[in-house]
C-alpha cells in the first residue's frame, strides 16, 4: 500500500511494480489470525461468504432497502386517509424500524469480518456518534407518535 501511494505520487521515479499477495505466506510464530479472517480463510464457509455472496454488500443492501422502506412507511402513515391502511403502515413502520436497527448492527459486524474497519472509523467520528445517539433517543418518540 505504501509503495503504491509512492508510485502514484512520483510516477517519474517508478519504472514498474511487482505486486505480491502477502496472504499466501504463513503468519510469524506467536501471531494468530483474527477470528473473522480465520472464518473466511480456514473454513469451507469462507469462500462462499466472501467470493460467492459478498456478505458485506448483501447486508448493506438489505439495510439500505429496509431503511428506505421504513422511511416510506412513516411517510405513508401521514398521507393515508383510510384508517385501516394507516394502521397497516404503522405496523410496517414499527417492524421496519426494528429490522433496520438489527441490520445496522449486522453491517458493522460483517464489515469487520470482511476487513473493512467501519467500527474504528465510526468511533473516531464525533458527528457519527452524535447522530447515532440522537437516532436512538428519537426511536421511542417516533414509536409513540406512530400510534
Amino acid at each position: 500500500m505504501i509503495g503504491m501511494a509512492f508510485a502514484h505520487r512520483h510516477p517519474e521515479r517508478v519504472r514498474r511494480l511487482v505486486v505480491l499477495n502477502t496472504a499466501a505466506f504463513h503468519l510469524p510464530d506467536g501471531k494468530r489470525l483474527p477470528w473473522m479472517l480465520r472464518l473466511c480463510r480456514n473454513t469451507p464457509l469462507g469462500p462462499l461468504l466472501v467470493r460467492g455472496l459478498n456478505w458485506f454488500c448483501l447486508v448493506m443492501g438489505a439495510f439500505t432497502a429496509c431503511l428506505f422502506s421504513y422511511l416510506a412507511s412513516v411517510f405513508l402513515v401521514g398521507e393515508t386517509i383510510v384508517e385501516r391502511e394507516r394502521l397497516r403502515y404503522v405496523t410496517f413502520a414499527k417492524r421496519s424500524m426494528i429490522v433496520t436497527m438489527i441490520l445496522g448492527l449486522l453491517v458493522f459486524i460483517v464489515a469487520e469480518a470482511a476487513g473493512h474497519h467501519l467500527m474504528r472509523t465510526f468511533l473516531h467520528s464525533t458527528p457519527s456518534i452524535i447522530m447515532l445517539i440522537t437516532a436512538f433517543l428519537f426511536c421511542p418518540i417516533i414509536w409513540h407518535f406512530l400510534n
